[in-house]
């Protein structure tokens, strides 16, 4: 075990960061709730939306959306603290067991039951299968898969430019880029590898020393709240104006780079210093949940589709905003709920080889 392991973030075993599980967990159900807000407001929902479900919608996006980059951070924090001094063979063919081999198998499912849903010929299914493993094409959230494994591929070049001090101006440039080259909604384009690549590098130089870049979180803490803080009121005012694009640049996704940090740079200090025990509620509730998050990041959104459908309509006429927060909290549950019915199951009866089919 390393001294950093050891010293902070709640290690128990060789190498392992409780408090990046903790985190995991956090992530994941912060974006199974901005999709059953977005598949409520868009899908369960009468449209024109009422005023105060309008203002829940812009809530939910600064609150949720890209939440995405709370894994690549934490994908690059777990390679500069594990992965970096191991040969990067093995981490790439363990990568493509743990994330290439569920990608595969739901691309493929997903895609095949739509195919068929839609009447489209058998003939093109293989080539609709193929397009889709590329493009993340099979649900609109499969996009990140493409986007991390790329980043994993990469890890070696990211590393050495992150920790040789002779290359520390291509450091900072991979680190501030993502304020001009943001994501690009739900689109595999290269802008989507750049602005993902500077949150990956930010994680691995939180993984070089652990203990280290804790305590540093811990002493700019009033810093990094008013981050948060200026960040979250910039997203709201850009809400307000209905401002975003300036040519290829979304002025949005440049301050979520910013908030999502921030909001991490504050967080995981705090699970770090959560003195609950690892086999106690809530924290065994959230490590369940962490450890099937790759399944439920796969599973949730196609079944939040029929979930909002069906409670949706049940939010009475006038949509009150009480009404419209518990048809989203419930459709969640409701997803949250689904999942775990599927992955804990294939869990029992395959082993360790349900993470090759469903990630779990």
């Amino acid at each position: 075990m390393t001294n950093g392991a050891k010293a902070d973030g709640g290690a128990h075993r060789q190498g392992h960061l409780q408090a990046i599980d903790d985190m995991r967990g956090l992530a994941i159900l912060a974006i199974v709730l901005l999709h059953a807000a977005n598949a409520v407001l868009n899908r369960g929902l009468d449209h024109p939306l009422a005023p105060s479900t309008r203002l829940i919608a812009a809530a939910n996006d600064i609150l949720f959306h890209n939440s995405t980059i709370y894994f690549a951070l934490i994908s690059g924090i777990l390679y500069g603290h594990l992965f970096a001094a191991r040969p990067h063979g093995a981490f790439l063919r363990a990568r493509l067991a743990n994330v290439g081999s569920p990608y595969l198998v739901m691309t493929a499912g997903l895609t095949a039951i739509l195919w068929f849903a839609a009447s489209k010929p058998v003939a093109g299914l293989p080539a609709g299968i193929v397009r889709n493993l590329i493009l993340g094409d099979a649900w609109n959230t499969f996009w990140y898969i493409p986007v991390i494994l790329i980043l994993y591929a990469l890890s070696p070049l990211l590393w050495r430019v992150m920790t040789d001090r002779r290359l520390g101006a291509l450091a900072l440039l991979l680190l501030v880029q993502p304020l001009l080259f943001t994501r690009t909604d739900t689109e595999l384009t290269p802008q989507m590898f750049a602005y993902y690549a500077g949150v990956y590098c930010c994680g691995m130089l939180v993984g070089a020393d652990v203990p280290r870049a804790l305590d540093w979180l811990r002493r700019e803490a009033g810093l990094v709240r008013v981050v948060a803080g200026v960040s979250a009121i910039v997203l709201a005012l850009l809400h307000a104006a209905d401002l975003d694009r300036i040519g290829f640049t979304s002025l949005r996704e440049s301050v979520f780079y910013i908030f999502r940090l921030s909001i991490a740079g504050l967080v995981l200090p705090a699970l770090a210093g959560w003195g609950l025990p690892v086999d106690r509620q809530p924290r065994k509730l959230l490590g369940l949940i962490a450890a099937a998050s790759f399944g439920i990041y796969f599973l949730h959104g196609p079944l939040l589709r029929p979930i909002a459908r069906t409670i949706g309509p049940m939010v009475p006429a006038g949509q009150p905003a009480w009404a419209v927060l518990l048809a989203i909290l419930l459709s969640a549950l409701a997803a949250l709920f689904l999942c775990l019915l599927i992955l804990l199951p294939l869990k029992r009866l395959l082993g360790y080889r349900s993470r090759y089919l469903t990630g779990y």
